[in-house]
């Protein structure tokens, strides 16, 4: 097994010591957009998606629906008095 990759090691190499600049731009270019393509993809599944609960409300209402979201395991954001 370790012989099988050292070989396979060796024809990478040797396969990008073919390639010409050119070549090598693209392949790093295409590796490296489709690396950012990942990370944007992974952040915009792993981010909490908020909409606006209620608006307006006073303190003590704002607590008490804050209250009672956060129990039921809902998460939840409060701005002033908007959840």
């Amino acid at each position: 097994m370790d012989e099988k990759l050292k070989k396979f090691a060796q024809r990478l190499i040797g396969t990008w010591k073919a390639f010409n600049n050119k070549k090598k731009i693209i392949i790093v270019s295409a590796v490296a957009v489709v690396i950012i393509v990942l990370i944007m993809v992974i952040t915009a599944v792993n981010t909490t998606k908020y909409e606006l609960l209620c608006n307006g409300l006073s303190v003590s209402e704002a607590g008490q629906v804050y209250n009672a979201v956060s129990a039921k395991n809902i998460p939840v954001k409060v701005s002033g008095t908007a959840i």
